[in-house]
């Protein structure tokens, strides 16, 4: 039931649907709250919603759970380098934790795809 509501969840985030995807997210990460991938999509979702707070609060979550989970740290960066990252939430990184050396910068706003 947790992948299914995880699922179910991103798709209709996907499909722009970000109310009733959030709803199923909410039901996943409280099926399993140790679970990273709800609150990943938690995150995204509220992002998208432009409610970044919201989102930052589901990233601070995250990282406390596993402060070195790929899929976290790559939408840490996405959201560093839209300059949407609470920087609190870096504190609970090791040093270099997002590896932004090693990623091209960012384009400018309006300028990428």
């Amino acid at each position: 039931m947790l992948f299914r509501c995880n699922a179910l969840g991103a798709e209709y985030v996907d499909k722009d649907q970000h109310w009733r995807g959030i709803y199923f997210l909410q039901k996943a990460s409280a099926m399993a709250p140790g679970r990273m991938e709800p609150l990943i999509n938690l995150a995204v979702a509220y992002a998208e919603l432009g409610l970044y707070r919201k989102a930052n609060d589901y990233f601070a979550e995250a990282v406390k759970i596993d402060p070195a989970y790929g899929p976290l740290l790559a939408n840490l960066r996405i959201f560093s380098r839209a300059g949407l990252l609470d920087e609190k939430i870096l504190s609970g990184l090791a040093p270099g934790g997002l590896g932004d050396s090693a990623l091209p910068a960012a384009p400018p706003p309006g300028k990428g795809k």
